[in-house]
């Protein structure tokens, strides 16, 4: 697997964040492997290289995480289709309406921090995904770059990641992808943080071929890692406590 397609895949499963999302848009599906790998790459969510066994194997490592810290699997597999596991009882639907709710609040409090605070709280959450050295930058020398972090792969591959975090409730736009495109150094993958949306252009553009591939977390995914990480939650109800500055 490549830098990029790695970055997708690392322990906070962005992969299978967004393949949830996908089959969230069609009523839970179920939807082929095939299908979902060509909504992924025609979203420019993902590397148009990622195959099926790569697909099947970033969702069920995401069903062992959410298991193992105590959350209810969310995708139910059959041959080489997907669908999402409904809840199986009137308490687990409860659950997760109240999770629902608890990521909503969270947003709220995101957008309200201050902007040195929220991005802590974005170096915080890469951390516990196993990120290593998630520093935030010096503004006067950060270039619009607000977190640095690294990313190692199975002890050998080193992919340094350049954040940048946006406490914005407008879309972020081309023009920001861009902006942060033109500050990487070579081998460095981009990441932008929301606590927004991307307007429908910005996702193509971030994934171009022949570009340096920015990868792109918007509010709901943010408000699903934070939450699937307990940072800023505690239990059913969102927490004040953030990490500090």
């Amino acid at each position: 697997m490549d830098p990029a397609a790695a970055l997708l895949d690392t322990p906070g499963q962005l992969t299978a964040h967004r393949v949830h999302n996908i089959l969230r848009k069609h009523n839970g599906g179920p939807l082929e492997l095939e299908r979902i790998l060509k909504e992924l790459g025609d979203a420019q969510t993902a590397n148009s290289t990622l195959e099926e066994e790569q697909l099947l194997e970033a969702l069920l490592r995401d069903d062992r995480l959410r298991s193992a810290r105590g959350y209810r699997q969310r995708f139910s597999m059959s041959g080489r289709s997907v669908r999402l596991r409904p809840p199986g009882n009137k308490a687990e639907q409860v659950i997760e309406q109240e999770n629902e709710q608890v990521k909503k609040q969270l947003l709220d409090q995101l957008r309200e921090v201050p902007p040195e605070v929220f991005e802590h709280i974005v170096a915080a959450l890469f951390t516990a995904m196993k990120y290593e050295e998630a520093v935030v930058t010096r503004h006067s020398r950060d270039g619009g770059v607000d977190v640095h972090a690294t990313l190692v792969g199975g002890g050998v591959m080193t992919v340094p990641a350049s954040i940048q975090v946006k406490r914005w409730t407008k879309p972020v736009t081309v023009k920001e992808v861009r902006e942060l495109r033109g500050t990487l150094p070579p081998g460095t993958q981009g990441i932008i943080v929301t606590t927004g949306k991307y307007t429908k252009d910005a996702p193509r553009e971030a994934l171009s071929d022949r570009l340096t591939p920015i990868h792109l977390i918007d509010g709901r995914l943010l408000a699903d890692l934070l939450t699937e990480h307990g940072i800023g939650v505690q239990g059913p109800r969102a927490s004040r406590s953030f990490p500090s500055t």
